[in-house]
């Protein structure tokens, strides 16, 4: 093999002319060199936001009215009502994995003997608001207590989600 060298071309036995190698590309700031590492990583970058946008969405549930449990325990007799009525817990819980707002319970002819934050329950027309329309985080419980003679079911007439 002919001996090569920089400069210029050389005449070897075969009378073949050899060019002088190139000297490899050397970049010349450290900007071209983090400019073509960026352009080279985007399309990997855009596939993995792609995916966490997607894998961000399969998580987020379409929540209904089973997405709220209503649990009331008697706590037994309201000794400060000469032990007529009874005294009953309410905790409603959140089971969506989003915060759900506004939300409204039916509960008919419902009454207390005693005084409940309104913050916490009130009626508002047929209805009974829970924790004054604000979000309700996900697997939190708000809990109330009343007083009467017997419970009241309570059923999710609606609310809204901040899926």
């Amino acid at each position: 093999m002919p001996y090569l060298h920089f400069g210029a071309p050389q005449l070897n036995s075969a009378f073949v002319y050899t060019y002088p190698r190139k000297p490899p590309l050397i970049k010349s700031t450290f900007e071209d060199i983090k400019s073509e590492t960026m352009e080279a990583r985007l399309p990997l970058m855009l596939l993995l936001s792609l995916l966490l946008f997607i894998l961000a969405q399969g998580n987020c549930e379409k929540c209904d009215t089973s997405s709220v449990q209503i649990q009331q325990t008697n706590l037994g007799k309201d000794p400060k009502h000469g032990n007529i009525d009874m005294i009953f817990e309410v905790e409603i819980k959140n089971l969506c994995s989003c915060n759900i707002k506004s939300l409204f319970l039916h509960s008919q002819g419902f009454g207390t003997s005693i005084i409940i934050d309104p913050k916490l329950f009130r009626q508002e027309g047929d209805y009974y608001l829970v924790n004054d329309g604000q979000p309700i985080t996900s697997q939190s419980t708000i809990k109330f207590k009343y007083s009467w003679d017997h419970y009241f079911k309570m059923n999710v007439a609606s609310f809204e989600s901040d899926c």
